[in-house]
């Protein structure tokens, strides 16, 4: 499966539809189409962190190549070995596989 999510990085500003009322956020892509999402005032710690996603992706794939490196060449039985395979899940759910 192609990875089509929409690009990075992302933002969040306040609404800029109308209809939505005070506390309402656009989840912003500075990176390709503008296409918002529109979260309630209650959802705003979620609305963070979907915006925070593309960067922290990039960053457990960067830490899971590194990880791999040091645990290969050490000690593959580690108890990091298990954060590794949980890593490497985490990046292929992220990617749609």
């Amino acid at each position: 499966m192609k990875n089509t999510h929409t690009p990075g990085p992302w933002s969040i500003r306040p609404s800029s539809n109308p209809k939505n009322g005070f506390g309402w956020r656009d989840i912003v892509s500075e990176g390709a189409e503008f296409k918002p999402s529109y979260v309630g005032e209650a959802m705003e710690a979620d609305a963070y962190l979907i915006a925070t996603a593309p960067d922290l992706l990039e960053c457990l794939e960067g830490l899971h190549k590194a990880l791999a490196r040091m645990i290969y060449k050490h000690d593959p039985d580690s108890k990091e070995a298990e954060w590794l395979q949980h890593s490497n899940e985490a990046i292929r759910k992220a990617h749609g596989l």
